[in-house]
């Protein structure tokens, strides 16, 4: 009896194997390619996490990935101790402490200033602390609501064809409102802001425990098996499988009837407007201002420039300033020389102050010996192509609007996509500009 009891148990192993074997030997599913490189598991990188491994003496445990990026992988766990789903980021382990207690004490900022969060669209830090126990060394883990689709995003979970006007109000109302809590009352700039990093919070609906777990339920966590050494990477320092990224929600939670509701995060680039060391450039290269593309001293009015690059972006559904059409110039030119190409078209010539002060001048421009002034390098601007005119060749967007719309959203932007800094309107006088407080 014994022996048979053995013998079966044997055959289960080889049954067990047999399926593992033959799912690890499947080709990779299309949605991999998504999700984060086996290289950022070496040492130093990312934490292996698989579902239902526990944090925080058990407190948290993993149901599913909600994304990944260049600082560490976020997780959907469960709050066993509050009976929740939160969001939990693990942050690499070459994370620096002095890095991590700078974020915990720059949320801890937030909430003094505004302690009910009536200032501000901040994804509040609900937990933090520290995991170790592994070959990899000590994570830095950060704990925040579950959010919805980024802005990126927008129109898919509303299955709009364009953003309608009425909701980029109510947007940009939201975001600069923010900008002005950072900017004027913490005196500090967000430093990569950007499409992706501004979410939407879960409608009501989407929004209980038991709406989420029904959720779970429909569409359980994806996984891919890894089979054996990848890329000198050895079990021990791999995840056993990669798990889907997803979101904890139906695509029908967004209704045209759910108002939007924005939650700025990831603060790991913010930097405090008066320090006296501070980084030569903010934001992503796409949204960066011509002070920063020069090495010009920037301010936050540079972060008001990126923010209306991510209005127009939301608006149109894709870049106003894109770097990589210079590589189809002939002869190509870098990205940054295409930004001021496509600058000095758009919104007027850069400020004589900002090329002769700025550090980077001699990468950008040379001084012609017969006018005795300051052009590009390798570029010739021949032709001026003002805002007015790309907000009526912007597809569905201009398609949508009168003519009296699109005057009004110029008039909007052109008070932050000044090429001067000092001419930009800080956040708090956007929040007044008519276009915005009209309905």
């Amino acid at each position: 009896m014994m022996l048979q009891s053995i013998r079966g148990l044997l055959a289960s192993i080889a049954r067990l194997r047999s399926v593992t074997t033959a799912e690890a030997a499947r080709p990779p599913p299309q949605w991999l390619r998504n999700e984060e490189p086996l290289r950022d598991y070496a040492p130093g990188g990312f934490l292996p996490v698989h579902l239902g491994d526990l944090f925080y003496n058990g407190r948290y445990r993993v149901v599913g990935k909600l994304g990944w990026g260049a600082e560490g992988t976020v997780w959907l766990v469960h709050d066993e101790q509050k009976g929740k789903y939160v969001a939990l980021k693990v942050l690499r382990a070459d994370a620096h402490v002095s890095e991590y207690k700078r974020l915990v004490n720059l949320y801890e900022r937030f909430h003094a200033k505004d302690p009910q969060g009536q200032q501000h669209h901040i994804a509040p830090l609900l937990d933090h602390f520290q995991h170790s126990g592994t070959s990899k060394g000590c994570h830095f883990c950060l704990v925040s609501e579950v959010l919805g689709p980024s802005l990126a995003h927008l129109n898919r979970a509303y299955s709009w064809e364009s953003t309608p006007e009425r909701i980029i109000k109510i947007l940009a109302r939201q975001l600069f409102s923010t900008l002005n809590f950072l900017h004027h009352d913490c005196r500090v700039v967000h430093g990569d802001l950007k499409p992706t990093n501004i979410l939407l919070a879960l409608p009501q609906v989407a929004r209980s425990t038991a709406a989420l777990q029904k959720h779970l339920d429909q569409a359980p966590a994806e996984k891919h098996l890894i089979d054996g050494n990848v890329g000198g990477l050895d079990n021990g320092t791999l995840p056993k499988y990669i798990v889907r990224s997803q979101q904890p929600f139906p695509q029908d939670a967004y209704g045209n009837s759910v108002t939007p509701c924005i939650k700025l995060i990831d603060f790991t680039c913010a930097i405090d407007v008066d320090s006296p060391s501070r980084p030569p450039t903010i934001e992503p290269l796409e949204f960066w201002a011509p002070e920063v593309i020069l090495g010009y001293h920037w301010t936050e009015a540079a972060e008001i420039w990126a923010a209306a690059l991510v209005i127009y972006y939301t608006w149109a559904r894709y870049n106003l300033i894109e770097p990589k059409d210079g590589a189809t110039r002939d002869p190509p030119l870098t990205p940054e020389t295409e930004m001021l190409v496509q600058m000095t078209m758009f919104f007027g010539p850069i400020p004589p102050k900002l090329i002769q002060d700025g550090e980077n001048r001699g990468l950008y421009y040379k001084r012609n010996h017969d006018t005795n002034e300051m052009e590009l390098k390798h570029a010739r601007i021949e032709i001026s192509y003002p805002l007015r005119n790309l907000l009526q060749h912007s597809g569905p967007a201009a398609l949508r609007s009168s003519p009296e719309q699109l005057e009004a959203f110029a008039c909007f932007l052109d008070t932050m996509l000044n090429n001067d800094p000092e001419r930009r309107d800080t956040a708090g006088q956007v929040i007044m500009h008519p276009w915005l407080t009209s309905e």
